[in-house]
């Protein structure tokens, strides 16, 4: 390709070009783009193994678009859309338009960014962090991760009064009885001291919460 003439708006481009690249990393493609000749349009590349396009190369199709569809002439640039390579990576891609004195388009400055392995490692999280409550056993439960057995105690009686709204010692004997079948069904009962602490709570004795705990079990 003989040498051509670069416009003098697209000449303090050239250095930046490169130190984008170096910036940004490999996976971050640089182009500037001499709009007068589509046909070997790029005049600097930075990182160009991201598209496999270099000196020389052509503009693309959609970089024709934006210089013939009006639309595009009062914009400052186009930002972060998608694309694909030929051979299917997934790219970020922004176009910063350059103009002259007069405001038209003289050039673009283009960033294609390869966020393939971004995705790739996002995909990976999702399912790392997915929670299934769709499995045999499974909810939707908010685990305590207590450092001493009262908590767990404590933090079982706060649940239970939070679905009986309150007071347990206020509740009539049947909700009470009610309460010691929840408790029971969460393993209250197989911690040491569960029975005093609800004692205390429900203002009743030892024995009367057992006398309720023997019906849950054993139902007329």
């Amino acid at each position: 390709m003989n040498k051509r003439k670069i416009p003098t708006e697209l000449l303090s481009y050239i250095d930046l070009v490169k130190g984008l690249g170096e910036i940004l990393g490999s996976d971050c493609e640089i182009l500037l783009h001499d709009v007068s000749n589509p046909e070997h349009s790029i005049i600097a590349c930075a990182n160009a193994q991201v598209s496999g396009r270099g000196v020389g190369s052509p503009m693309t199709d959609f970089g024709l678009r934006m210089l013939k569809d009006p639309k595009y002439q009062k914009m400052t640039g186009v930002y972060n859309y998608r694309a694909r390579t030929g051979d299917g990576r997934l790219l970020k891609c922004g176009v910063c338009f350059i103009r002259d004195a007069a405001g038209r388009i003289v050039g673009f400055l283009c960033i294609n960014m390869d966020v393939t392995k971004i995705a790739a490692a996002r995909e990976a999280l999702d399912e790392f962090f997915r929670v299934d409550a769709t499995g045999e056993g499974a909810e939707d439960y908010c685990e305590h991760f207590s450092k001493e057995v009262g908590d767990v105690v404590s933090n079982s009686i706060t649940s239970v009064k939070k679905e009986w709204g309150g007071d347990l010692s206020a509740l009539p004997r049947s909700d009470k009885v009610k309460v010691v079948a929840r408790l029971d069904e969460m393993g209250f009962f197989l911690v040491k001291g569960a029975m005093e602490r609800l004692s205390e709570e429900m203002k009743k004795s030892k024995f009367t919460l057992y006398a309720y705990l023997r019906s849950v079990h054993s139902p007329e």
